[in-house]
């Protein structure tokens, strides 16, 4: 019987560092495509930084500044009033009577003179007209406010914006000011209750017999470093493949051949191991090679034994 204690042993400690480094390549990405921050540009256009640095437009979420209002129109002028009408003539007073002549006598003292003939009274004078009404002023159009106000709205106007670390949204207004709105970014919800544990369900069917250490099967890929698992039993068949991350020599470089992480090569005299696959040269990539052992310095030639002749 083999020693499937020990073939178990051996299997996990092979699965373990493979197993951890899925774990930690599936954090990475995870962290990778998480949202670490995000801001409205000048443009109007959110932007999201993820976790590997770089970003992702959303597009404008701000709104463009409206259109001036048209002016407004003139006032009219007001109705003119009309004219008052014009009294009635007062009526024409009596005539005075004349004086008696004198008789023709010696010229003695001067006769006393008649009297003055009574003045017509005067007639009386006629009501003056009643006013007309007053005619409404025309409003000049005063643009003055209406400019101030414009003024006043372009420098409120919104020209950014961003998302501070604390979920609150300021916006960057045209005058340099600036305004909190609040809040956008909600916190975590409570955490919601149990639910009731639902009824048992009923007992499945009786699958097939599992696959055991006695079904197993290891062989080598072609590369030199894939073993593949393989659990087989009539028509059952599960197969893993693991990759070893394994040295393995692949002669001298061969230009326009891909290399995998692990493979050595000699190139220009000298040892190089590849860290990503790659097609480019030794030494063209800083991170693709690794110089491992470096070419010598050409050896001086061998001149041969040389030997003292005694004078």
């Amino acid at each position: 019987m083999p020693d499937l204690d020990g073939m178990a042993a051996r299997i996990s400690a092979e699965l373990a560092p493979v197993l951890k480094r899925m774990e930690t390549d599936m954090l990475a990405r995870i962290a990778a495509a998480t949202v670490r921050s995000a801001m409205i540009d000048r443009s109007g256009a959110l932007i999201l930084t993820f976790g590997d640095g770089s970003t992702k437009d959303l597009g404008v979420v701000v709104g463009q500044d409206g259109k001036d209002g048209a002016d407004g129109r003139d006032g009219t002028d007001g109705v003119q009033g009309l004219n008052g009408a014009d009294g009635a003539d007062g009526a024409v007073g009596p005539a005075g009577t004349d004086g008696h002549d004198g008789v023709d006598g010696k010229d003695g003292a001067p006769g006393e003179a008649g009297p003055a003939g009574e003045k017509g009274e005067a007639g009386e004078r006629g009501l003056d007209g009643a006013q007309g009404p007053a005619g409404a002023d025309g409003t000049a159009a005063d643009l003055a406010p209406v400019l101030e106000r414009l003024e006043a709205l372009e420098g409120r106007s919104v020209k950014n914006g961003l998302i501070e670390r604390d979920g609150g949204l300021v916006l960057l207004l045209a005058d340099g000011s600036s305004l909190p709105v609040g809040k956008v970014v909600g916190r975590d919800g409570v955490d919601g209750k149990d639910g009731l544990d639902g009824k048992p369900g009923k007992d499945g069917e009786i699958g097939e017999p599992g696959l055991g250490f006695d079904d197993l099967s290891a062989s080598l890929h072609d590369d030199g470093r894939t073993v593949v698992l393989a659990f087989m039993r009539g028509t059952q068949v599960k197969s893993f493949e693991l990759v070893l991350p394994a040295m393995l020599y692949r002669g001298v470089y061969e230009a326009g051949r891909i290399y995998t992480p692990g493979d050595t090569v000699t190139f220009g005299g000298s040892s190089w191991v590849c860290n990503a696959q790659t097609g480019t040269k030794p030494g063209e990539g800083e991170k693709a090679w690794t110089l491992a052992v470096k070419r010598g310095r050409d050896g001086k030639d061998f001149a041969g034994p040389q030997v003292k002749v005694g004078s």
